[in-house]
């Protein structure tokens, strides 16, 4: 990964630099005669001998920014030679050009030097403006900015990386059609924004959830396309459907992030990377431990009842430091029992689990209005009986009549 971050250092100044004429810009304009030119209007015109390129589609996803903005991807394959066709069209409203600027060379840094194509196309529409950068065999072939982006070389190489970062979720299922495996997003991932500084990522995915259906781990922390805190997630989808993921809430080291936006899909028996922008500033780039509610949704199941759940995970230690720290479990003593006080749950398909924490097996989901027979409490955690299973559940989860 550090060939590739030099490959792309080396991409952004050759094409950051490069002009749409590549003649002096001092040297005089020659002039040329010019010749009428006559038209028959009766006469007809011969039809082209060149054939239409029989293209077959393979992959096309549309992304609009929240400011507008929009990128379209396309990947295909001319049946009759064999090539692949690959490319996007971004259509920018000309309001930030430094903004656009990083958007058109993110997606071409994500073709020529992650997924490392050597043949592709960008079409950038800025207002009234137009430009191209097309590769052939690796070369750059043809690159026009339009006139308002240059000079190319003052942009921001580090946005532009930070950029192409959240391109490989916005166009995820694209990315893995031209060959650049999920697996290799985020390794790519986690390698540049940690080269950059800007994410709190861990070495190891930190496993946070794990049932029949999905398996979750965080990954870490980044900055959307506009500059919102984002928290990284990998999924493991272990069904036969695809299934969608929103975010409810969450909270890093107790503080309330406020309201969390973002949608992601994992397809059915795969694993992808899902990712959700805060409201809040994350208050920290080296966060210890995570709360949070994740709803995994199947919209393919007919019984609207058992079409989605949520996975909760509380307190769950993200770090080397928060994990080998000492848990209040492990150093007070589990409180006495005063007697089995009766209870209800707040909430459905709640874990209840073997010990008082996250790390601890499910022996089974409860829901209300199932009632609850406490019999002791360690820290956060009230030790019960439900409906015959005895266990742990958080504290959050139960109110004591």
């Amino acid at each position: 990964m550090k060939r590739l971050l030099v490959l792309l250092v080396g991409f952004l100044l050759l094409v950051g630099c490069a002009a749409p004429d590549t003649e002096d810009v001092d040297a005089p304009v020659p002039t040329a005669e010019v010749v009428p030119i006559s038209v028959d209007a009766d006469a007809e015109l011969e039809p082209s001998t060149t054939p239409e390129p029989n293209i077959e589609a393979v992959f096309s996803k549309e992304h609009i920014f929240e400011d507008g903005d929009k990128i379209s991807l396309s990947y295909g394959r001319n049946l009759d030679t064999g090539d692949d066709t690959l490319s996007a069209l971004c259509f920018f409203d000309g309001e930030d050009i430094e903004r656009e600027k990083i958007r058109g060379m993110a997606i071409a840094s994500v073709f020529l030097v992650f997924a490392q194509r050597e043949n592709f196309s960008v079409g950038i529409s800025s207002g009234d403006e137009y430009g191209y950068v097309m590769y052939m065999d690796g070369e750059a072939f043809h690159i026009e900015w339009p006139d308002s982006y240059l000079p190319m070389d003052t942009m921001d190489n580090n946005a532009v990386l930070l950029e192409a970062v959240s391109y490989f979720e916005i166009f995820s299922d694209g990315l893995v059609e031209i060959g650049f495996s999920k697996e290799a997003q985020a390794l790519a991932r986690s390698t540049i924004v940690d080269e950059l500084g800007e994410s709190a990522a861990s070495d190891e995915p930190v496993f946070i959830h794990e049932d029949d259906n999905v398996r979750i781990a965080y990954l870490g922390l980044g900055k959307s396309s506009v500059g919102r805190d984002e928290i990284y997630f990998s999924v493991e989808n272990k069904t036969q459907s695809e299934l969608s993921f929103q975010a409810d809430a969450f909270a890093i080291d107790g503080r309330d992030l406020g309201y969390i936006s973002g949608s992601d899909s994992i397809a059915a028996s795969s694993t992808g990377d899902i990712s959700y922008s805060t409201e809040d500033e994350i208050p920290t780039d080296s966060p210890d431990r995570i709360t949070g509610t994740i709803r995994v949704i199947d919209f393919s199941n007919d019984d609207i009842h058992n079409r989605s759940y949520d996975v909760k995970f509380v307190d769950v230690a993200i770090s080397p430091e928060a994990d080998d720290a000492a848990r209040p479990s492990d150093t007070e003593p589990p409180a006495a029992p005063t007697g089995a006080q009766a209870a209800s749950l707040n909430g459905s398909d709640i874990n209840l689990r073997s010990g008082p924490g996250t790390d601890y097996d499910v022996v089974a989901k409860v829901s209300e209005p199932s009632r609850v027979t406490i019999v002791g409490q360690e820290g956060d955690w009230y030790q019960v009986e439900v409906e015959g299973e005895a266990g742990y559940l958080r504290e959050d989860f139960v109110t004591v009549d």
